[in-house]
């Protein structure tokens, strides 16, 4: 009994571990790490709380996901606006529902609660292994991690579908589908990217963890002359009937929330890179990237040489190791499960992984989003999820202890040392972002209201300085003309009332626009040896039209 209650608290201790760690990270690290791809998240719900509406007819968006973090930011927005604490508010609101998700998700695999808690502990302190997962996860809100929410909701309402079915509870079977048909329906809502990375992979699962259990059926119907009765085939196609007709009803809810986009919301620009092919002699089968940059999401990128048995030699050996362990035990886990007739919803979850893999793999190798290795963070994810749940399976269930101990190890040490890379490794000094150092110069210089190329220093220098500073975004073109940038900006933004404005260029920029911006501006600030301030005394745009 003494050691339950011991294997109880540590279980439920990791899991504060973890919950710690995320929340450590997001109030006291990320500020170092911040960068302007993840304030899209907040704009997007200011835009909502501004319209009153999913889309703000106003706004110009570089991509739009309705139903996602938005929504837990939203109510945030309208209290504290667009500032950095509104920021870390509504990531901790939306960390703490994606990791509920996850342990219920593990209980509706029949963990038990203890282990559940560990497991959802450890998965959480792992997804902070690198700087790109930290970002996916824990920065802002993005079809990555919401493909892994969306499955893990969508994945209990379907066991408690399939419990009432089977225990012939009418009304909570029609109403856990109702239920599961309105929560696709949503998430579809969000276009091409919900397809890739929760309703294939789903509805795929659903399909091959129903061929399976009617191939057992089959198995189990006895000699060659039940199989081929005609009783027992009108058996099967009874059984068949209820998951077709279930699967249809996913489909149209599918195909509702896909519909409601195109008609609402509308298409973006950014949903193209799901979409369109590269040049054959680009894709991933020729150059054989996709490890690499499957073992950085574990490691960081590595720049130059670095002894094995140094400190960060260790921690890299452990990444490349945990990074291959999870390419290879989740198909050791497909072929347990796939034969073992407990799987349940175990199976289902490794074959929504498969599919996954598959899936991501097949997108990566031949599309446009191979140029970032961010891409793969929904398989990172699903991956370290299986490995944990095999390893629970195997140590509980099975006679190969060893194994799973050994994995175990494993993952612990790796879990100390994604502590390490949060608590110490990421500098915690307030101005460790360069854009803070940006808004220090603009705020010693009285400058509130100017613009500067997105990835420069636009809307992060707004978000970290609370507002109090707007940097907006525009765009330099070599031949010295300039204009606004119609990408995660509005046109308000172009029309402050201010008594100086300002650009900030980079050394190129300040060539490039010599001659409009630079002989008409009325001083100039060195922010750092490639970067400057010019400062102007009107704005440098009338109408959305360049002045200069």
């Amino acid at each position: 009994m003494r050691s339950k209650a011991l294997k109880r608290i540590l279980s439920y201790l990791v899991l504060a571990a973890g919950i710690f760690l995320v929340l450590f990270y997001i109030f006291f690290r990320e500020r170092t790490e911040y960068h302007v791809d993840v304030t899209d998240t907040l704009l997007w719900a200011d835009a909502m709380v501004k319209s009153g509406s999913l889309r703000d007819p106003g706004f110009w968006y570089a991509y739009m996901i309705p139903f996602s973090g938005t929504l837990v930011m939203a109510p945030f927005v309208k209290f504290l606006g667009v500032t950095y604490l509104t920021h870390k508010l509504g990531m901790a609101a939306f960390s703490l529902i994606f990791m509920v998700s996850v342990y219920f998700m593990l209980r509706v695999l029949e963990i038990s609660y203890e282990r559940s808690a560990l497991i959802t502990g450890v998965f959480i302190i792992l997804l902070c292994a690198s700087r790109v997962t930290r970002m996916i996860f824990f920065c802002h809100v993005i079809h990555y991690s919401l493909g892994i929410l969306f499955t893990c909701v969508a994945m209990i309402l379907l066991k408690k579908m399939t419990d009432c079915r089977y225990t012939s509870k009418r009304t909570g079977y029609v109403v856990s589908l109702i239920f599961l048909m309105f929560w696709i329906f949503c998430c579809c809502i969000n276009g091409v990217s919900s397809f890739m990375f929760f309703l294939i992979p789903f509805a795929g699962a659903f399909v091959l963890g129903n061929m399976i259990r009617f191939n057992r059926s089959a198995e189990g119907s006895g000699d060659e002359e039940v199989l081929l009765n005609g009783t027992f085939k009108a058996e099967l196609r009874a059984q068949l009937a209820r998951p077709f007709l279930e699967l249809v009803l996913m489909m149209g809810a599918a195909a509702g929330g896909f519909l409601f986009k195109i008609l609402y919301i509308g298409k973006n620009e950014y949903e193209s890179h799901f979409s369109s092919f590269l040049p054959s002699d680009e894709w991933m089968f020729k150059n054989n990237r996709l490890i690499n940059q499957w073992v950085a999401l574990f490691t960081d990128d590595v720049y130059g040489t670095m002894p094995f048995l140094s400190k960060e030699g260790i921690f890299l050996m452990a990444g490349v190791l945990m990074a291959l362990l999870t390419l290879v035990v989740p198909v050791l886990a497909l072929v347990y499960f796939t034969g073992n007739r407990q799987g349940g919803m175990k199976l289902f979850f490794v074959l929504d992984y498969a599919v996954v893999f598959l899936l991501t793999i097949y997108i990566y190798s031949i599309s446009t989003v191979s140029n970032e290795n961010w891409r793969l963070c929904e398989l990172y994810g699903m991956s370290l999820l299986v490995l944990l749940v095999f390893t629970d399976e195997i140590f509980n269930k099975t006679g190969f202890k060893a194994p799973a101990v050994l994995l175990a190890l494993l993952t612990a040490f790796f879990c100390l040392i994604c502590t390490y890379k949060v608590i110490v490794a990421i500098p915690g000094e307030l101005y460790s972002n360069r854009h803070d150092r940006m808004v220090r110069l603009l705020n010693e210089n009285g400058l509130r209201a100017g613009y500067s190329d997105l990835y420069n220093s636009a809307n992060i220098v707004t978000v970290l300085s609370d507002s109090s500073i707007m940097v907006s975004p525009i765009e330099f073109n070599p031949d010295g003309t300039y204009n606004v940038y119609r990408y995660q900006s509005r046109p308000e933004w172009y029309a402050i009332d201010s008594e100086e404005y300002f650009v900030v260029v980079n050394g190129q920029e300040r060539e490039w626009t010599e001659e409009r911006l630079k002989a008409n501006c009325s001083r100039e600030l060195q922010f750092d040896e490639d970067t400057w301030v010019l400062v102007f005394d009107r704005n440098i745009f009338e109408d959305l039209e360049p002045v200069f």
